[in-house]
């Protein structure tokens, strides 16, 4: 009898010992966050060079998984094209369980995997070749930022992978007027772009790479472009770099 007690006061103890663990890793442990990124590939034709350089370690690097592997991530990726309505394709990775109750190798294979899968969603863009007439850009874009900023992480990131040059029925940066109207007054077009689709009011919390690569061709038009965009999110609150590299060295 004195044995069987002597058992259960041990287990007891161990119980303890193990829930008090549990409960000191929780206070000190930083909390696994929730990583939203959205990543618009232009595969228009005219921002292929945009698009040779990237790889799937680039977005695991940017994704932070390797350095900050208990975070959860919801990855989007869309075409840009000549339709203002395309295909989402997803990838998610959850979490994992408490570092205690969790296995580091299990974890290692899951971030392995979801590199995997983020690899062959990178080689439909690449194998993407086909080249457009038009290019709908601004619509696609600003429908997504506006669900992220109804549903925000703990990180929200879009990364617009475009030229931006816009080539669509309603607006088109190869029509002289238009390109003119965004070198003498921007607000002109920003107000065409709010008429086409409004961006929220409240866009903070957000953070908006735009990528491109310009050469000699776009330079003049990318950096009027570049800077209206820039200048309509950050009025909104959000966070803009404008960078010819996903991975700034």
């Amino acid at each position: 009898m004195k044995t069987l007690t002597l058992v259960l006061k041990n287990c007891y103890k161990n119980s303890v010992l193990f829930i008090s663990s549990l409960a000191i890793f929780a206070c000190t442990a930083e909390p696994p966050k929730l990583i939203q990124t959205s990543t618009f590939f232009d595969v228009t034709g005219s921002n292929n060079s945009s698009l040779k350089t990237l790889n799937s370690q680039d977005f695991i690097n940017f994704l932070d998984l390797e350095s900050n592997s208990n975070n959860a991530v919801e990855y989007r990726q869309f075409f840009i094209t000549e339709s203002f309505v395309n295909p989402v394709h997803r990838l998610s990775i959850d979490s994992p369980p408490p570092k205690l109750l969790s296995n580091e190798f299990d974890r290692a294979q899951e971030i392995k995997e979801f590199q995997l899968k983020l690899d062959e969603s990178l080689g439909v863009v690449f194998n993407d070749n086909k080249g457009r007439k038009y290019s709908s850009i601004y619509v696609p874009f600003v429908t997504e930022i506006n669900r992220m900023a109804r549903k925000k992480g703990d990180s929200n990131t879009i990364c617009l992978i475009s030229d931006l040059i816009e080539n669509t029925d309603y607006l088109s940066f190869y029509h002289d007027d238009f390109v003119e109207s965004l070198k003498v007054s921007p607000d002109l077009i920003e107000d065409l772009f709010q008429e086409e689709l409004a961006l929220a009011d409240d866009l903070t919390g957000i953070t908006v790479y735009l990528i491109h690569q310009p050469d000699e061709s776009d330079n003049t038009l990318y950096k009027q472009l570049s800077r209206l965009y820039r200048s309509m999110l950050e009025k909104r609150g959000a966070t803009v770099f404008v960078q010819a590299n996903l991975i700034q060295i």
